[in-house]
């Protein structure tokens, strides 16, 4: 029949949040460029999400 058919498992996406802000991801690149890694920032205000206590942001799979 006509359609378009669902393909594949439908995964649950849950809205990752800091301080009660919903958060988006995004890569940080330190001042000596390289790689880096995937962080977040805060969707209202783009601030980068700070681990509490050091001077580098807090790793995206660690943010709930």
């Amino acid at each position: 029949m006509a359609g378009i058919k669902q393909r594949g498992v439908q995964s649950i996406h849950i809205q990752k949040t800091y301080k009660g802000e919903p958060v988006k991801p995004c890569r940080y690149i330190g001042s000596n460029g390289g790689k880096g890694f995937m962080t977040g920032t805060v969707i209202s205000t783009g601030e980068l999400v700070w681990e509490p206590g050091a001077d580098r942001p807090t790793p995206w799979r660690t943010i709930s």
